[in-house]
């Protein structure tokens, strides 16, 4: 190998390096902060009166370290999310299973799904042969990112 191609191939992979480390959770348009005595049940779900409506599935993935039984006055949820502005893409190829994606991206079959909502179906994948799926890279902070996110609130109805 000549000193340009040492040189080159020390780029790439320096750039995939920095590519993984700088992986992100969703970049959060819009935001809750919890309040004392409140529950997730408050946040997800239709009221006539929010600002936002986010189902519980979203909720999980918009805030992968959630922990419901243990919210705290002042955390911030993320109730709505750009996911395409957030994850990687990839190009669905012949031969890939969700299983095979899921190792390979170091993450779990149902993550996959739930990152792609219905637009991901392991059961008939190689239909699928050149969609555009979405993945976190390993290695990133998946905490949402609230730089450029407004705070919306939970209405009193909600927590009846």
């Amino acid at each position: 190998m000549n000193f340009y191609q040492i040189v080159t191939l020390a780029i790439v992979l320096l750039s995939s390096l920095i590519i993984q480390v700088t992986a992100g959770g969703c970049k959060c348009e819009q935001y809750v902060v919890i309040e004392h005595g409140d529950r997730c049940s408050y946040v997800y779900g239709f009221d006539e009166n929010k600002d936002f409506y986010v189902r519980y599935k979203d909720l999980i993935i918009f805030n992968p370290t959630l922990d419901c039984s243990n919210l705290r006055t002042g955390d911030k949820l993320c109730v709505e999310c750009d996911i395409q502005k957030s994850a990687q893409t990839y190009i669905i190829k012949k031969g890939d299973t969700c299983e095979s994606l899921a190792k390979k991206f170091k993450t779990t079959v149902n993550n996959l799904e739930d990152l792609n909502m219905n637009s991901l179906s392991c059961d008939d994948i190689d239909y699928q042969i050149g969609n555009e799926m979405y993945y976190y890279a390993s290695g990133g902070d998946y905490t949402p990112d609230f730089s450029n996110a407004v705070q919306v609130y939970i209405p009193s109805s909600s927590k009846n």
